[in-house]
């Protein structure tokens, strides 16, 4: 999310020979060297021309069906069918049903979990468990109240959650051990729920309440209840996490409400049909599905221009939506009609246009780490040193240690009376005064980019507290503490505030003295605030912004907290499409490109289409012909090395041979299998560049957000690293749960 702002300067051009150089701020820094100074019009209809869904298959699958599940490889649908009291088992590729499973009194939905599945049961007030074929399995039955509905899209750490309808509670299911564990209270009458993607915040609709709970459940209270609209039935977050988008069934109307704030931001009501139920966002973000579930249709609403662009006729008393794991198609369930409908993209993306010199001129990366509130009492790094090294900077982009769901409050009380009391920005003095007063003299765009959430700062506050004062756990607390104090004494080799200090390898290396120590105790309890799955967070954001202006020669500013400094730096030196600029007093700005000592067998550079396209290499094999596949972020290069003509296999996007950005690579008996994180698949390609299969790994009970590929077998196998370890940044084996190399299929 970026804020507008008028731009009128020609972006910078970056050398790209080199991706590593040292910016001399002149003035700002120069002073430090000699001492310290002195203080649309109508929705389209189902075939428009800028439809942007089309009607798939349309499958029969029995009576009243409701929720749906998929296989990782989304070739296989599980519907819940109420009406029969059975679950109908889906080959989407022959769109026909190919089994039936026997499953208690109207199933209402299912979710997979070790070993098998469990069911809800709507009128029986439990939970059952099927195993993996579909058998029941005796005993294994557990009550949770009455109405229990449907589970949550996805499942997070190992977790997902369930409502009771006419109980008033919304549950913790654990999927490793397949049971139910603990409820918490809602509004009156609660539906589906959505929980944002640490697990800090679930929403819950009530639909006799008409309001919307808004439950930390990391510290097990209620943070909110917004009064939403009459009778809503259902809703989704957006992948960004900033807005939870509600159906309010009683007023044909969809609600936005920001998920930190908890206001409503806006309404839309044109175009909705007939009782809205559920809510469906897919993978890109740019629109929201709404089934009408007292009619036939689906809305199709525009989540930029918020406003509904396409209804689509799919069947009687469309009931549930879920999203594929190809991140592009949705399907509906249709009550009355005992259908399952597909609904695909209307057309391919059209084909990315050849990239011009201008496309691949590098952009310049300044990080600058803060000292929040010692820059008020510092006179080496006060905050008007801040306002000096940022004018001196002068950037086109600042990434900033902002929320992306509390930044559009911030800039808007900004500009309305000239101050901020956004709770969370105002505790950062180099924002209040220094990002806000700078806005008006030079000219950036902001890009909020912080994965904080407040659920996980108390949830960490609070654990840490107990953790110190434990008896029990004395003997880590101390060596944290010493941990603390040897880093405590390897940064006092500079002054603390000095920011010739702070921008060294060395400032860094002093403070993961203490930060290791402390991700290895504490971060697994922590979750999504442990140190390295916080640092995670913050770098998608980052990367995101990153990507989204890669190639235009521009310049960024990166501001955190010292102590973030130096993993983001350790990500921004792999990437190939910026430079990094050194916040030091030399006067070199960039070094010369470095040659091999020997002449290489192939070198891209000689190939002028070749070099310019390759920006961040992510792997390379040799093909068994002799041939070379190397794989960037979003593209598979297939390269004759002695002529230098090569094949592109995919690009960047969201349809089936796209990628959102490929983090590792493997290679495999048939070709190579990368991982996919931001659509959240493995992807396998063949020698000659044909896509094979495709697999999501987003229902699979994984400790770490952002597991690591590892390795393919022929047979299906899929080895990922995962839990403890920094699977992003170090790609070590390890599998599964509980930190242990296993295989996932």
């Amino acid at each position: 999310m970026e804020t507008p702002r008028p731009r009128g300067r020609r972006p910078r051009t970056a050398n790209t020979g080199s991706r590593v150089a040292v910016l001399a701020l002149g003035q700002a820094m120069a002073a430090l060297a000699m001492g310290v100074a002195a203080c649309s019009e109508s929705p389209g209809e189902a075939g428009g021309a800028d439809a942007p869904y089309r009607i798939g298959a349309t499958i029969e699958v029995g009576a009243a069906p409701h929720g749906i599940r998929f296989s990782p490889d989304g070739d296989t649908a599980w519907v819940a069918l109420s009406g029969e009291g059975r679950i109908a088992v889906v080959d989407l590729s022959e769109s026909a049903v190919v089994a039936r499973w026997e499953a208690g009194d109207t199933p209402l939905d299912l979710v997979r979990v070790e070993g098998g599945w469990l069911v809800s049961q709507f009128r029986d007030s439990t939970l059952i468990r099927l195993d993996e074929e579909g058998r029941l399995v005796p005993g294994a039955v557990w009550g949770v109240g009455a109405g229990p509905s449907l589970f949550t899209p996805g499942t997070v750490r190992g977790e997902t959650w369930i409502t009771t309808e006419f109980s008033d509670r919304l549950w913790t299911v654990d999927t490793r051990e397949g049971v139910p564990r603990v409820f918490h209270a809602t509004g009156d009458r609660p539906y589906p729920a959505d929980v944002m993607w640490d697990g800090s915040y679930a929403f819950v609709p009530n639909l006799d309440a008409g309001s919307v709970s808004v439950i930390d459940l990391l510290n097990r209270e209620t943070d909110a209840t917004v009064e939403a609209c009459p009778g809503p039935p259902g809703g989704a977050l957006t992948p960004d996490q900033v807005t939870y988008v509600v159906a309010c069934g009683g007023s044909d109307e969809v609600a936005f409400i920001n998920t930190a704030s908890f206001a409503i931001t806006g309404r839309v009501s044109e175009g909705i049909g007939p009782r809205p139920f559920s809510v469906v966002v897919p993978g890109d973000g740019r629109h929201a599905l709404v089934n009408n579930a007292g009619g036939n249709t689906v809305s199709v609403v525009d989540l930029e221009s918020r406003a509904v662009v396409q209804r689509l006729e799919v069947g009687e008393q469309p009931i549930v939506l879920r999203a594929h794991p190809d991140g592009e198609r949705v399907f509906v369930a249709n009550e009355i009609s005992g259908t399952l409908v597909e609904l695909a993209p209307a057309a391919a993306a059209p084909e990315s246009p050849a990239p011009s010199e201008a496309d691949t001129t590098l952009n310049e990366v300044v990080v600058l780490g803060m000292i929040h509130s010692g820059h008020e009492t510092s006179e080496m790094f006060s905050l008007e040193v801040v306002r000096d090294l940022v004018r001196e900077i002068d950037p086109d982009y600042w990434l900033t240690e902002i929320p992306p769901n509390r930044w559009d409050r911030a800039w808007a009380e900004f500009e309305a009376t000239g101050t901020v009391a956004e709770p969370r920005v105002r505790r950062f003095p180099e924002y209040m005064e220094g990002l806000f007063p700078l806005s008006r003299e030079l000219e950036f765009e902001v890009i909020p980019t912080a994965g904080w959430t407040e659920p996980m700062s108390d949830f960490r506050a609070a654990y840490l507290d107990a953790y110190s004062r434990d008896p029990d756990r004395a003997e880590g607390w101390a060596e944290y503490r010493a941990a603390a104090e040897a880093s405590a004494e390897a940064l006092a080799a500079g002054a603390a505030d000095d920011p010739r200090w702070i921008h060294t390898d060395a400032y860094d290396e002093a403070y993961d003295i203490r930060m290791r120590t402390y991700a290895r105790l504490f971060d697994p309890a922590l979750g999504p605030g442990g140190w390295e799955a916080i640092n995670a967070s913050h770098w998608a954001y980052i990367e995101a912004g990153l990507d989204r202006h890669r190639g235009e020669g521009v310049r960024f500013l990166l501001t955190y907290g010292a102590g973030h400094k130096g993993p983001f730096l350790r990500e921004l030196r792999k990437r190939d499409d910026i430079v990094l600029l050194d916040v030091a007093a030399a006067p070199t700005r960039q070094r010369a490109p470095r040659r091999p000592s020997t002449d290489p067998v192939f070198d891209s550079s000689e190939h002028r289409d070749l070099s310019e396209r390759l920006l961040s290499v992510r792997g390379g094999f040799f093909t068994p012909d002799g041939g070379l596949v190397v794989v960037d972020r979003t593209e598979i290069y297939i390269i004759d090395m002695a002529s230098g003509e090569h094949r592109v296999v995919g690009r960047k996007g969201g349809g089936p041979e796209e990628f959102g950005h490929i983090e590792r690579a493997v290679r495999t008996s048939e070709g190579v299998t990368v991982l996919d994180y931001l659509r959240r698949r493995i992807v396998s390609i063949g020698h000659d560049g044909d896509f094979g299969h495709s697999q999501s790994y987003s229902d699979v009970p994984l400790n770490s957000l952002q597991p690591g590929l590892v390795a393919r077998h022929p047979d299906g196998s899929t080895v990922f690293r995962d839990g403890d370890g920094d699977a992003r940044s170090c790609g070590n084996p390890k599998v599964d749960t509980g930190g242990k190399l296993g295989t996932w299929r």
